[in-house]
């Protein structure tokens, strides 16, 4: 009998040195979020990527985002990044009867925002390349048409027309050119090697 009331007093003390540490882990919840995250689908949730149209004579690249919208989101990873390593110390935290280890915690968050980070700039390097490479295509096809040169009055007529047409696919080119310049601006402002 006596014996019974000792083990039952030392499970209450038990139970109450626990409640410290149940409800400090309570505060990791708003982590579960973060961790348990699909990067792909967060990434194509998070970035808006529009794909040219395959059946588009028109000039247009091959990839349309916002270079400030991917800005931001990366930044904000790096925010958080930063939180993590203010919030979460390096050293053991005392709970009661426990020492709680917040390191890999800590890490984990640190690596799932590092990994988000590198993927989103992983595929920009993408949209870049295939962006240049499609806009050196298309000079390209101007530049043969304008190197061609003209051998009778016909020929000529027609490269004066086709120069003259041209004023509009070189607006386009132009923004595609800038556009592909925000882009690579992204890269270089995280000094992202490609």
């Amino acid at each position: 009998e006596q014996l019974k009331a000792h083990r039952d007093m030392i499970s209450k003390c038990m139970n109450k040195s626990i409640e410290p540490l149940i409800k400090y882990l309570e505060l990791y919840k708003e982590y579960e979020n973060i961790i348990n995250i699909d990067v792909v689908k967060y990434i194509e949730q998070k970035i808006q990527v529009q794909h040219k149209d395959e059946e588009s004579t028109e000039i247009e690249i091959p990839y349309t985002l916002s270079a400030a919208d991917t800005t931001a989101v990366i930044e904000n990873h790096l925010k958080q990044m930063d939180e993590t390593r203010e919030t979460l110390p390096t050293t053991p935290l005392h709970c009661g009867m426990f020492n709680v280890d917040l390191n890999s915690i800590r890490e984990i968050l640190l690596d799932k925002h590092q990994s988000i980070i590198r993927e989103i700039l992983a595929k920009h390097v993408v949209y870049c390349k295939e962006t240049a490479v499609y806009l050196e295509e298309e000079y390209k096809k101007v530049l043969k048409v304008l190197s061609k040169r003209p051998e009778n009055i016909e020929e000529l007529t027609a490269m004066e027309e086709y120069i003259d047409g041209s004023k509009g696919m070189f607006n386009n080119l132009k923004t595609g050119i800038d556009d592909m310049l925000s882009y690579y601006g992204v890269l270089e402002k995280f000094k992202f090697r490609t």
